[in-house]
């Protein structure tokens, strides 16, 4: 049993914390603006400004993984995020509201700390637990992740209806905190195949071989472009759920309460991956749930009422789980831990590059065309790379028997 090991147990309570802080602040960001601005188009600018840096540092971020701690690269992370999060603080109004351009300074902080925290974490993932443990691993930090799409978002709109925003701004600092701590704590045995010295190559070649190891092997490339649109579908749903709560005048707690929603789902799932040992999962199981997902995407843009919001929103939370849960298993799988740095910030380049082009336009379309049409042409997208990559041979004859 996994939570039996106490090292990781240490690694899911900061885990659980600190996500539980990210979930607050992100509903507050997407509510401050949109109360502030009522403008889709600064909103989907902002949420851009958070995902630009993370895809144009995350090449770097990985040498850098790959040569250094990852455990002291993520608490390092996490006290940036802690300063920025006291920023806002210091800078807010009376009223506890802070300034429009805060907001975007903090989102470009967030965005280049990602760029190497994620990487970060994925490795350090993978020094925690043996390959057969990989989905429950990932599953049992889904149930954290999950668990505080839940709370988060609830309280996050309470705060936001109360107009508190600096209380959630100084708790998610406080998450941060905590998040150090109990990384503080953690310990994780090295692969035999552990990183090569930092000195035996530049960061330039580092670079260099991360997007050639990714380029001969064709199961990293199919998937990860079919995730270039995937995500570019999800992130305009992201952009276009806070404007949905405006349009169906459902105020932030009706906002709270969908994005609450996405948690639920999204902890049912996490459970279930949690509890069974899934030894082999592969490439066409992700696939099949992106297809599933954009289904949902369609549904919602036609949901008029909130119960039926929230009902497709808890539904697309368990897609995600299932996604982000047996995807990352396979690439665990398939990338030696001595490259794993470098080859997962070259798939997150490739899966997330869509992402701020996404945000960016998706706010100036809805501005254009409405909330409904694009969440129906987000889902119709997705279901079409979906069904495209599922065939595609290099995951038809997917085997794990040969992974490790």
């Amino acid at each position: 049993m996994i939570f039996k090991d106490r090292n990781f147990v240490t690694f899911w309570v900061g885990s659980f914390v600190s996500g539980l802080g990210d979930a607050m602040f992100l509903l507050a960001l997407s509510w401050m603006v949109v109360r502030a601005t009522g403008s889709s188009a600064t909103l989907g600018l902002l949420m851009a400004t958070m995902s630009l840096p993370q895809i144009l540092f995350s090449l770097m971020g990985g040498v850098l993984i790959d040569r250094l701690d990852p455990k002291h690269f993520m608490m390092a992370s996490d006290a940036v995020r802690l300063a920025a999060m006291l920023f806002l603080v210091a800078v807010s109004s009376s009223q506890g509201m802070p300034p429009i351009w805060s907001l975007f300074v903090v989102a470009l902080v967030f965005g280049t700390m990602d760029a190497g925290f994620w990487p970060a974490a994925a490795k350090l993932k993978q020094y925690l637990v043996v390959p057969d443990q990989y989905v429950q691993s990932n599953g049992s930090l889904m149930v954290a992740s999950q668990t505080t799409q839940i709370i988060g978002p609830a309280l996050a709109g309470m705060l936001a209806a109360s107009g508190h925003f600096d209380v959630f701004i100084a708790l998610n600092a406080a998450t941060y905190g905590v998040s150090i701590a109990c990384l503080t704590f953690v310990t994780a045995k090295e692969k035999a195949d552990a990183p090569v010295p930092a000195h035996t190559a530049s960061v330039l070649s580092g670079m260099t071989q991360g997007i050639r190891y990714v380029l001969q092997t064709p199961l990293l490339v199919v998937t990860s472009l079919a995730a270039f649109v995937v995500n570019a579908c999800l992130a305009t749903v992201m952009v276009a759920i806070p404007l949905l709560a405006h349009q169906l005048h459902v105020g932030s707690q009706g906002f709270g309460f969908m994005m609450a929603a996405l948690g639920v789902g999204g902890a049912l799932g996490a459970v279930v991956f949690a509890v069974i040992r899934l030894r082999r999962p592969t490439p066409r199981m992700t696939l099949f749930a992106t297809g599933l997902e954009g289904v949902l995407f369609i549904m919602l843009g036609l949901a008029q009422h909130l119960a039926l919001v929230v009902l497709v929103l808890g539904s697309v939370g368990l897609v995600e789980v299932a996604v982000n849960t047996i995807a990352p298993s396979v690439n665990q799988r398939i990338i030696p831990a001595r490259v794993f740095g470098r080859v997962i910030s070259v798939t997150i380049v490739l899966m997330s590059g869509s992402e701020p082009m996404a945000k960016a336009a998706s706010g100036w379309i809805i501005a254009q065309i409405g909330v409904s049409p694009v969440l129906w042409w987000a889902g119709a997208l997705e279901i079409a790379i979906s069904t495209v990559a599922f065939f595609v041979p290099v995951v038809r004859t997917y085997s794990t028997a040969d992974q490790q």
